[in-house]
């Protein structure tokens, strides 16, 4: 059995609140810019992602993995701290 390799790169936002609102700039630059750098700088397989959030940047994560546009396998939504209004 091949073994397998896990890629996690973790991104500090400029502002928590900001960088997370759904329809944010960071969506944008996070599903456009970043994960095709990652994915070509190291190799991983398309169709091979996972989205985290933890807390605050669970509504970054939602939005996402709902959102952007990129196929994520899984988007774990950790302590999420998200307004009812949001979760539609």
């Amino acid at each position: 059995m091949r073994p397998r390799r896990i890629d996690v790169v973790f991104i500090d936002a400029v502002d928590r609140h900001a960088d997370y609102e759904p329809g944010s700039p960071f969506r944008l630059v996070l599903s456009h810019e970043i994960i095709p750098l990652i994915e070509e700088r190291y190799g991983a397989a398309p169709g091979r992602r996972a989205l985290m959030g933890l807390s605050r940047s669970a509504a970054g994560a939602l939005d996402t993995c709902v959102n952007a546009g990129v196929t994520f396998d899984a988007c774990a939504l950790i302590a999420p701290a998200l307004p009812s209004g949001q979760l539609a």
